[in-house]
């Protein structure tokens, strides 16, 4: 939309995303970056709401050193540390959201956090955003 800058993405409903595992067995993580590797939702130059803001407006072609290029895990979010439900935005134009998917789930694990169909969220639940528009 002309004379948007960045768009911002979050989950619709609580809880409504979750894609492969966590990165830790102890405790459901966001994950970004290398830590997804099977899968993941991709937004380029995708970044902390706080950290988007900083960076230049880019086209698709450019490198905006973001922290949230790859998504997945059981939450949300930009740090594997958290366990809340974040906010991804991204000034690079035009706005698109990839997703990957492998054709393998991780199951008959019992540790927790390993296994894509055990624990809360689910790591099979897929994902349910809404953005908002930076204008």
């Amino acid at each position: 939309m002309e004379g948007c800058d960045s768009v911002c993405y979050y989950p619709t409903i609580a809880g409504s995303f979750g894609l492969s595992v966590s990165i830790s067995a102890s405790a459901a993580q966001a994950a970004t970056l290398s830590n997804c590797i099977a899968d993941y939702l991709n937004i380029p130059g995708g970044s902390a709401s706080a950290i988007a803001a900083t960076y230049q407006e880019a086209n698709a072609s450019q490198t905006v050193a973001p922290t949230a290029n790859r998504v997945c895990g059981r939450i949300f979010g930009t740090s594997t540390a958290t366990a809340t439900q974040g906010t991804i935005c991204s000034r690079v134009i035009p706005f698109v959201v990839g997703v990957v998917f492998d054709a393998d789930e991780v199951t008959g694990t019992a540790a927790p956090n390993t296994n894509e169909q055990d624990e809360t969220p689910g790591g099979i639940i897929g994902f349910h955003l809404t953005y908002a528009l930076n204008c």
